[in-house]
């Protein structure tokens, strides 16, 4: 809408007002990089894009009343000198037309260095941004004038939407229970596995614990929570601890858990082998109580296994199979684990 969010001083005493000067209107039209000029002020802007969505712009006023007073002296100075040097020395006219020629391509190169060129770079980081490359590094930022704190303030937007990003992405992937990956991530690294032709054997471990729902009726939802958060972290206590095998732990929802298991590079054994280890020791860990509430309690589980490509080929055979199993292991008497098909 044209309203100022730093207007370059210290107090910022236009904050939130609309811009009103007769070249605004354009600058809040145009989706691009703008150079207009009013009077003697070069007038640059340039919109601030993510995605598809214009967050707002910036904009440079430039006097150019030095460069135009520099240019008026050094033309008076150069025309009196010229007439001078023609009365006494007509073969130096040719010379001085050079030097002047040469003096309006300097100061145009000094133009261009200092002023066009920084905003250019900048009207280019914001296309990247709308991009999604948000690991810019923009030259300019030890500049002690107006563009170097206008680059230094791209600076710590970026970071800031870097730091949002990050955020959002976290949010997106983990359980905000247990810390652990959520149903979503872990489907996209299970088809991730399923779609590599040279990921090799792999397993699905999948876990429920036994007897949830009675505890968490009788006791509530917010003791249900800790049982919960309690075995999530002694899941991934156990997981962590086998250095043989690459696992990668999630919370499916409710009281099931999940992880894909594979052979670390160098394992002498094969996947089955590596993953019945494991689950003895799940098994083991969740036989002993846990402190909760300062109340010892047990809460053991039932495992379902699956093996790639043995059992499926993508992640719903896969999944599938790791349920039957979970539920023949239920069904067998619980607080033990049982592969697909056994």
């Amino acid at each position: 809408e044209g309203a100022i969010i730093h207007d370059g001083t210290e107090a910022i005493a236009s904050y939130g007002q609309v811009m009103a000067d007769p070249l605004a209107a354009a600058i809040i039209r145009s989706g691009e990089l703008l150079i207009q000029q009013s009077g003697n002020v070069l007038d640059v802007s340039s919109p601030i894009l993510l995605g598809g969505e214009r967050l707002g712009g910036v904009r440079i006023g430039y006097t150019l009343a030095s460069v135009q007073r520099y240019e008026a002296d050094a033309s008076n100075e150069l025309s009196g000198r010229l007439g001078e040097i023609s009365r006494r020395y007509v073969l130096g006219v040719g010379a001085l037309l050079g030097l002047a020629l040469v003096l309006g391509i300097g100061i145009s190169l000094v133009m261009q260095r200092v002023l066009i060129r920084p905003i250019r770079r900048l009207a280019h980081a914001a296309r990247e941004i709308e991009a999604g490359n948000l690991s810019l590094n923009l030259p300019g930022h030890d500049r002690r004038d107006e563009i170097g704190e206008l680059v230094q303030a791209f600076e710590r937007m970026t970071d800031g939407i870097a730091r949002r990003d990050r955020d959002i992405r976290r949010i997106a992937n983990t359980d905000s229970l247990t810390g652990l990956a959520n149903r979503r991530s872990f489907r996209e690294t299970l088809d991730a596995y399923v779609n590599d032709p040279g990921i090799g054997e792999f397993a699905l471990i999948l876990a429920d614990i036994d007897n949830f729902k009675p505890v968490n009726d009788a006791f509530g939802h917010d003791a249900g929570d800790k049982v919960l958060i309690r075995f999530a972290e002694r899941f991934r206590q156990v997981v962590n601890a086998n250095e043989s095998i690459e696992t990668k732990p999630a919370r499916l929802g409710g009281d099931e858990f999940i992880l894909i298991a594979r052979a670390v590079p160098g394992a002498n054994q094969p996947v089955r082998e590596l993953v019945r280890a494991l689950a003895d020791d799940l098994i083991a860990e969740f036989s002993q109580a846990s402190e909760i509430d300062g109340k010892e309690v047990v809460f053991s589980a039932s495992f379902g296994l699956a093996l790639y490509p043995e059992d499926g080929v993508t992640a719903a055979q896969l999944m599938k199979a790791a349920d039957v199993a979970m539920y023949q292991a239920k069904r067998a008497g619980k607080n033990r684990y049982r592969f697909f098909g056994q």
